[in-house]
């Protein structure tokens, strides 16, 4: 069976390279600890071992990145880092995922692909298991890992949630007829 998952990529190609002091780009470690109401995550440098607070949109999908080695692009401050946008370098097994984006299924048939940058839908190949769980999940951003096969196919043989699926609220509609 195959899947296909669209793959919106979180930083994009590696072009973004930061230009102004406003667009800062920082490599080190997740770490996740314990708030208030909310976990605190951090990066810890790789550079220099400092321990920077992360804020911003996607800092909930970072929580979900312990120990995860990554990049970060957006505003540094001397005790913060406002994250714009990140990229997966590698998972705490030492792996890098193949794609990162929004699982999403493809019409006419049921499929599930991947969109990688701006070029066609990759098709998903993945055992049933995988495959089930991940038709469960469309909507969901996730991290990929697999190999890519000859046919164009990607392999998933592992995979993460980053951000649940969006669940949509159906505005129910009444129809109301009038006999006159």
């Amino acid at each position: 069976m195959i899947l296909a998952l669209v793959i919106a990529t979180c930083l994009g190609a590696d072009d973004q390279s930061p230009t102004t002091d406003d667009n800062h780009s920082v490599i080190g470690t997740i770490q996740v600890g314990r708030g208030l109401t909310k976990p605190s995550v951090r990066i810890k440098l790789t550079e220099d071992g400092t321990s920077l607070r992360l804020s911003g949109e996607v800092v909930s999908e970072l929580a979900r990145l312990q120990s995860t080695k990554v990049e970060l692009l957006g505003q540094r401050e001397p005790k913060r880092f406002v994250v714009a946008g990140y990229r997966i370098l590698s998972l705490p097994s030492g792996k890098r995922p193949l794609a990162v984006g929004v699982l999403v299924e493809l019409k006419p048939v049921s499929l599930l692909g991947i969109q990688v940058d701006a070029g066609p839908p990759l098709p998903l190949n993945a055992h049933p298991k995988i495959r089930q769980q991940l038709v469960e999940m469309v909507g969901a951003k996730l991290w990929v890992l697999g190999s890519k096969l000859l046919s164009g196919e990607i392999q998933v043989t592992q995979f993460g949630v980053l951000r649940e699926r969006q669940k949509h609220k159906v505005e129910k509609t009444q129809s109301t007829s009038t006999n006159e």
